[in-house]
């Protein structure tokens, strides 16, 4: 006689390929959604538009593609970004990727690895996948952060040994994050006394204005987080408040020292995150006097 299912346990997601046991923070974009469909409908366009202006402006072939796929990548990133911040409003996501297309006109496009790397980071936190953190996981965060620590960025790899640590001490945390931790580190150390440390200070007014603004529209999220309804994508649970509220704390924290200390080029390169941000405060202000107004 078979064994009966547990109908407590939650909506688990077929995985055939069986790449759950090595990835447990990986989300697929939901198709069904309209407001997903759009998004992807409108990083594509993002990344033909810019194609378009960088031809009027006479770039070689080469150039017109990589600006072209960096504006697409900078949209969708923005998008995610801002359900990892926001996972109850998705409109929020909208308004972050409009204004990364623009700011990509205007002021350049963000780092796609640095955008991957703190996806996986704010994912490893908030369990918005519904799982721990795995080891494939744990290749893409310490090995991006180590790449950009090899190309002069040393802080990456200090906000992920951080980050661990922070996760090991959350609810459900995961104990053998703090070794993690000790290897982020460990590799903080290497690099700040092997390779050359890029220490551009200089912020300019235009990106501290938008690391203000983006500052002051999100922090109500914090507050919002314990309310969260999001429920794991892997397990059908609704996700922890106090989780989703490290993560967004996390957030700031990268947000605010990455271009403090080590000045424009990692303000450019967070760039599509703190229009994530933007736009997830912006959507929630608007709700609110939306709400105000019934």
């Amino acid at each position: 006689m078979p064994k009966r299912s547990n109908k407590y346990a939650g909506y688990q997601p077929l995985d055939p390929t069986g790449i759950d046991a090595y990835l447990g923070l990986i989300r697929p974009l939901d198709i069904s959604d309209h407001i997903t469909r759009f998004a992807m409908l409108c990083s594509v366009l993002s990344g033909v538009i810019v194609a378009i202006w960088e031809l009027i402006q006479g770039l070689s072939g080469y150039d017109i593609l990589t600006q072209g796929i960096g504006a697409g990548l900078g949209f969708l990133f923005s998008f995610v970004i801002a359900q990892e911040l926001d996972p109850d409003r998705k409109y929020g996501g909208i308004i972050g990727g409009v204004l990364t297309f623009i700011a990509s006109l205007f002021l350049g496009q963000g780092n796609v690895l640095a955008m991957l790397w703190l996806l996986f980071l704010l994912r490893m936190l908030n369990r918005t996948s519904g799982d721990r953190h795995r080891i494939g996981d744990n290749v893409i965060i310490i090995g991006t952060a180590l790449w950009l620590g090899i190309n002069g960025f040393w802080l990456y790899l200090m906000a992920t040994g951080a980050a661990y640590a922070l996760e090991s001490q959350l609810s459900e945390g995961y104990s053998r994050s703090l070794y993690l931790s000790g290897l982020s580190l460990a590799g903080a150390a290497a690099v700040a006394r092997y390779i050359p440390i890029i220490a551009e200070h200089d912020l300019s007014l235009i990106y501290l204005g938008i690391i203000c603004i983006a500052f002051i529209l999100f922090l109500p999220e914090i507050r919002l987080a314990l309310e969260t309804k999001f429920k794991g994508y892997k397990d059908g649970r609704r996700i922890n408040g106090r989780r989703l509220q490290a993560a967004q704390g996390a957030f700031i924290l990268i947000m605010f020292s990455m271009p403090f200390l080590q000045g424009d080029s990692q303000a450019l390169a967070l760039l599509p995150s703190s229009m994530a941000a933007i736009g997830c405060g912006a959507y929630l202000l608007f709700c609110a006097l939306q709400k105000k107004t019934k």
